[in-house]
């Protein structure tokens, strides 16, 4: 019983900040309409998520099964099929095809790589992910469920969606700064508003940033063990940007896109992390150092340099 003590002291310590958190909201995110827009909004995260998985799965049982196996699996899978998901849709808007139809039979063409997608191995919980997903969870979801208030919001990450809808298909023309760009999250919002309503883009963004908290435990906990992943949940949950922007419809806290193959090894497990990178710039262009920083690390380091790095980094 003294063992649990810790960890169940965590989990009240949880509890009450939820029921704190739900209790002062000032915004009243707990009324009928907002329980109504957080079923359909939560419907239509879960479902474009779980189609976009399949799709990357399938994507990858034929490009590098290697990358399913072991716990991270269902990462490397999601974060194909984002990237799928995005350049799909970026040649529908070159085409002018950014219509409920065309959009519709794009989600039912990626969920069905689950027909291809091979069984992938859940992530493992454990008391420090579950106090780090409750304390980044459930502000973040009233942040979802509230009228968009930051103004990146108001003026561009939800914005910008809407403008594509209206339009059809890119706004602004080729050369663009804005309309034209990869896109790699605003046209899969534009799909999430076409489909199950405005509250959807923001949830869908706090469900990336949970499953960014599972990764990186799973990753942790892989490399360093168990008390390092609880370590690096902890401290990511404890960060004000994380908090702060989980449930807004943006993705400055939030890049899925770095997660890459840790591992150290020769030139082909070093060139892995490309299309993880490209997602990442694609979300955002400050991503650039921290994928500098992964291809460091994935590629053979120099003993001069990393005298260390040969240690427990093999597996």
């Amino acid at each position: 019983m003294r063992a649990a003590a810790p960890q169940l002291l965590l989990a009240l310590l949880a509890l009450v900040l939820g029921v704190a958190f739900f209790v002062l909201d000032p915004s009243r995110s707990l009324r009928p309409d907002a329980a109504l827009r957080l079923l359909s909004g939560l419907g239509g995260a879960l479902t474009w998520g779980f189609a976009a998985l399949g799709a990357g799965g399938a994507l990858l049982s034929g490009v590098d099964p290697s990358l399913l196996e072991g716990r991270l699996g269902w990462l490397h899978a999601l974060l194909a099929g984002l990237l799928a998901w995005g350049l799909l849709m970026l040649g529908m808007g070159a085409f002018g095809l950014l219509q409920p139809g065309p959009i519709l039979g794009l989600g039912l063409l990626l969920g069905a790589g689950w027909l291809r997608c091979p069984a992938l191995r859940l992530p493992r919980l454990s008391p420090a992910l579950g106090l780090a997903l409750v304390l980044v969870g459930l502000p973040g979801l009233i942040d979802a469920l509230a009228p968009p208030i930051d103004t990146d919001e108001l003026y561009y990450h939800l914005a910008l969606p809407q403008q594509l809808l209206r339009a059809g298909g890119l706004v602004g023309g080729v050369l663009d700064p804005s309309g034209s760009r990869p896109l790699a999250l605003h046209l899969p919002f534009a799909a999430l508003l076409a489909t199950a309503g405005p509250a959807a883009p923001k949830l869908f963004h706090l469900l990336l940033g949970l499953l960014l908290l599972l990764g990186l435990h799973e990753l942790g906990r892989r490399e360093l063990g168990d008390r390092a992943a609880a370590l690096a949940v902890l401290l990511l949950a404890g960060s004000y940007s994380v908090v702060h922007d989980a449930g807004l419809g943006g993705q400055p806290a939030h890049r899925p896109g770095r997660a890459g193959r840790h591992r150290r090894g020769p030139a082909r497990s070093g060139a892995r992390p490309g299309p993880g990178g490209g997602l990442a710039l694609g979300l955002k262009y400050t991503a650039a150092a921290a994928i500098l920083g992964l291809f460091l690390v994935a590629l053979e380091p120099s003993p001069a340099l990393w005298p260390r790095a040969r240690g427990p980094w093999p597996r």
